[in-house]
Order: C-alpha cells, then structure tokens, then sequence
C-alpha cells in the first residue's frame, strides 16, 4: 500500500502544526502555573519559618516557669523573645495569634500579670471588631484570683423565663460584702454565646460576677473584655447621632439675658 507524506502546504500538515503550537502553549502555561505556586509555597513557608529563624535561642533557654504554670519573665527581651516562640506554635495557639508576635506578647504579658499560663490564657481568646476578647470563664477565674475577696461567690436567683436575675455576693477582705444584681435577662442587649440558651444561669453568673468586679474592683480587670462586652460597645458606637437643633442667630453687638432672642432684654 502507497504511503502518503504529508507535505508543507497541505491542510494536515498546517493541522499538525496548529495543534503542535497549542500544546506547547499549554504546556508553557502549565509550567508557568507550576512555577507560580511553587514559589508561593515557598514564600509562604519563608514567612512562616522567619520568626523562628529571629528567635533568641540564648534569652528563650533562660525562661524560668513560675509555680502556677505561668511564665516567670525577668525582663522585657525575655517576654519579646517567647512571644516570637509562641507565634509559631501552630495548633497550641488559636489562628488569630498564629504568626502575630505582636499580639502573642500582648497575651504573655497578661498572662504574667495574672500569672497564668499564657498558652492558656492565648486559648480562650477571640478576636471581636478587631479587639483581643477573652471568654467570660477566664474573666471569671481572674476576678477570683485576683480581686480582693475572701473565698468564693456567694450566688442567688430569682424570677423565671426574661424575668431571671442573678445576684452575686462577695466578702471583701476588710470585712465587708458587696453585692450586685444582674438586670433582668430579656433586658440583656447581647447574647452571643450559646449557653445563654442552653444555660442562661451560668451565663448570669458570669455576667454578674464581671459586673460586680468592674463596678467595686475596676483595676482587676481593667481593659479586659468578654466577647459580649465588645459587642455591645460596637452596637453602641455605631448607634445614630440626631444632629443638634440649629443655635438661633444674633444681632451683633446685642446682650441677652435669656437663651432666645424674643425673650431677651435690651
């Protein structure tokens, strides 16, 4: 059988060449793809690895741990240089500290004043309206640890359904007893947290305590806040402004004794 050969010119040929054309074209695109993401993944991981490369292994080694699991730091470089290692401790930190020294020693830094462990208190953080928050259990646990009271909370309800109220009750070391009496909870503008549903009295008493210490021990949890706390603040903040009424206007020169003109006296 005759062979045929497929000469410049001829439709099979230009085919060929049309097709050939466009599989290297796919082929550059692919392995320009390829390339792209390559050196993504590879500045990502550079990214990751850059605080860990920056980390002090001379000042991180002379870390001392305090009795409560909390960090005993002895100066400021020791706290820069763990909150670089804590950066990058991956699944041990929530993602909104991952990578963030920054935010990292703000949560070491609290801890030590609470004396905590940071990694704890960095696990029961939240970010809300671009502000650190903390679950109201670990406000809790402060206000305990560190307010000046004797003991625990003494705790009591009334009401039932939107009527419920928590009262929470305290006794202060120089003797004497504070009390508050959380509002109504149908009255409590932000309720975020689930529990407030499946337990609404453990959420009373949380909102209770933390009312109680912010009204008689300001200092002990001083701008610290509760993911409901935030919430309300940004509900508050973006709150409509009515403009004030336009000031009447006044002659020049003149005197008034009244805050309108028609009432003035010459």
């Amino acid at each position: 059988m005759a062979e045929f050969t497929r000469r410049p010119g001829s439709a099979s040929f230009c085919e060929r060449k049309r097709q050939d054309a466009i599989m290297t074209k796919r082929h550059d695109a692919t392995a320009g793809e390829t390339a792209l993401t390559t050196n993504k993944h590879h500045m990502e991981t550079e990214t990751q690895l850059a605080p860990t490369k920056r980390i002090d292994p001379n000042v991180t080694g002379a870390l001392a741990i305090g009795d409560t699991g909390n960090m005993a730091f002895a100066s400021l470089q020791q706290i820069t240089e763990f909150a670089k290692l804590m950066a990058v401790a991956e699944v041990a930190i929530p993602k909104h500290l991952r990578n963030n020294p920054g935010a990292c020693m703000a949560v070491a830094i609290q801890a030590s004043e609470w004396q905590m462990s940071p990694f704890a208190v960095a696990n029961k953080s939240y970010v809300v309206s671009d502000r650190l928050a903390y679950e109201a259990q670990l406000v809790n646990a402060v206000i305990l640890k560190r307010a000046p009271i004797t003991g625990r909370f003494e705790v009591t309800y009334d009401g039932e359904g939107d009527k419920r109220r928590c009262t929470v009750s305290a006794k202060v070391r120089d003797g004497a007893t504070v009390t508050y009496t959380s509002p109504e909870i149908g009255k409590i503008p932000v309720k975020n947290s689930p529990l407030w549903k499946s337990d609404p009295d453990q959420q009373l008493f949380y909102f209770a305590s933390r009312s109680m210490c912010r009204r008689h021990f300001p200092d002990v949890i001083l701008g610290i806040y509760t993911e409901d706390e935030l919430q309300e603040l940004k509900t508050a903040n973006v709150r409509e402004i009515k403009p004030q009424s336009a000031l009447p206007s006044f002659a020049p020169g003149a005197v008034y004794l009244s805050s309108t003109p028609e009432e003035a006296q010459p």
